[in-house]
């Protein structure tokens, strides 16, 4: 099984995947936890690269380093834990890159997913989870851990946080 938390900063993520893996490994199952981009020592080089707002690459940029990081994070972590019938939790995956890279354009999604089906094998979650937090709690809960300043998704503007709805809620990819 492969699981993913999707949300946005300061939503929880990392603590529910912490509590949603303490609770499956207490069914005797082994559980892999990772996150996105990282999880691999290839992939974490490329995640510092791409969060620093000093390197600014373009949209169409982040989007490559995004899938050779995800190819290096599926080839080293994810393949090989599900082909042991492992259970993989993952902080973040490819909905994240439709909401950062690719916004609220959902025209704008359709090259995000044609990479990740030619170079990611369209490997898609078992269960993608979403974590919703209202802006202004999350701006307090940001401020509460210190944001680095050269962090380029924790600066994204505010509005960027805000709901769509023009969406309706709909789930992609």
């Amino acid at each position: 099984m492969f699981i993913t938390l999707e949300g946005g900063e300061a939503a929880g993520k990392t603590t529910q995947i912490a509590l949603l893996a303490r609770r499956l490994a207490s069914f005797g199952r082994e559980v892999v936890v990772t996150r996105e981009p990282g999880g691999t020592e290839g992939a974490e080089s490329i995640r510092q690269v791409v969060k620093s707002a000093s390197c600014a690459f373009g949209k169409v940029s982040q989007r490559l380093l995004f899938v050779a990081a995800r190819r290096d994070l599926i080839d080293k972590v994810i393949a090989p834990a599900l082909s042991r019938d492992a259970i993989v939790i993952c902080d973040r995956y490819v909905h994240s890159t439709l909401a950062y890279q690719g916004g609220a354009d959902p025209a704008s999604w359709t090259p995000i997913l044609e990479d990740h089906q030619r170079f990611n094998d369209n490997l898609l979650p078992t269960l993608a989870l979403y974590l919703d937090l209202p802006v202004d709690i999350a701006a307090v809960r940001l401020t509460g851990r210190g944001v680095d300043a050269d962090d380029l998704f924790e600066n994204f503007p505010r509005d960027f946080r805000q709901p769509n709805p023009t969406l309706n809620g709909e789930a992609y990819g």
